[in-house]
């Protein structure tokens, strides 16, 4: 429609007349936002370009429910590929199909293991079923079990039950990192002469730094008597002024 043009719907009798054909420019000039929105009607072959939006939308109306996976897509991308197997997804519903393919589009693969299976280590009531889940890519939490019980439980037969949720995880795929820290620190008082030997089996490093300062400051002879209440080392001079002289000796070691 975006190339539809009103001029071409028009008979050959009247196509080449300047009036009309200034009408059909006008026509498409106020059918181009109208064009435009038609594209938006078409919902279902367009799956891959709709925003999250009308993908939430359409969950919604296919009946996709929160805990059937679609409140566990993090990305659009996971909401597109439940979104088109919402309507499949509800004909499987009730086995281990069911089950399995979900988990599988949101990347994290599970394995289900029956009662009648007979190479079990544990005996299984009749019914009951185990989930053994693969979290290398994804990681765990206590949320994302509570999540996993509740999809499961919705997508089940009802006569059958969970027994229990098994993550496993391969470290094999991924690098560990270790990290230590120690911090040693020895503090020495020096006491009088009852301390004889001081021994450490520890290294010491001593550090030991000076600064010194000399500071000469000229202020007139009428601020003597003010200054000298300030019980500093102040030397006079034989001029109208005073010489103000300290010292600073500060070491650090």
């Amino acid at each position: 429609m975006s190339k539809f043009k009103f001029v071409n719907l028009l008979p050959s009798s009247i196509k080449d007349d300047p009036k009309f054909r200034a009408a059909a420019d006008c026509l498409d000039v106020l059918l181009a936002k109208t064009n435009k929105q038609m594209d938006g009607l078409l919902l279902y072959s367009r799956i891959d370009e709709l925003e999250e939006q009308e993908l939430d939308d359409l969950a919604w109306q296919f009946g996709l429910d929160w805990y059937e996976g679609y409140g566990q897509a993090n990305t659009i991308e996971l909401k597109r590929k439940l979104v088109k197997i919402a309507i499949t997804q509800k004909f499987h519903k009730g086995t281990i199909f069911a089950m399995k393919r979900v988990p599988e589009i949101l990347e994290y693969p599970i394995k289900i293991i029956e009662w009648w299976q007979k190479d079990l280590e544990i005996t299984l009531k009749p019914y009951e079923f185990d989930v053994y889940v693969d979290l290398s890519n994804i990681g765990s939490n206590p949320q994302f079990y509570r999540d996993l019980e509740k999809m499961i439980d919705s997508l089940k037969n009802v006569r059958s039950h969970l027994r229990r949720i098994e993550a496993i995880i391969e470290v094999a795929k991924q690098k560990i990192f270790f990290g230590d820290i120690k911090s040693t620190m020895e503090f020495t008082r020096i006491l009088p002469n009852l301390v004889r030997e001081i021994k450490s089996e520890q290294f010491i490093y001593v550090g030991c730094g000076t600064y010194d300062a000399e500071r000469i400051d000229i202020i007139p002879q009428n601020r003597y008597k003010v200054l000298a209440t300030e019980k500093k080392n102040y030397v006079a001079t034989q001029n109208e002024n005073l010489i103000l002289k300290e010292s600073e000796n500060v070491s650090g070691n």
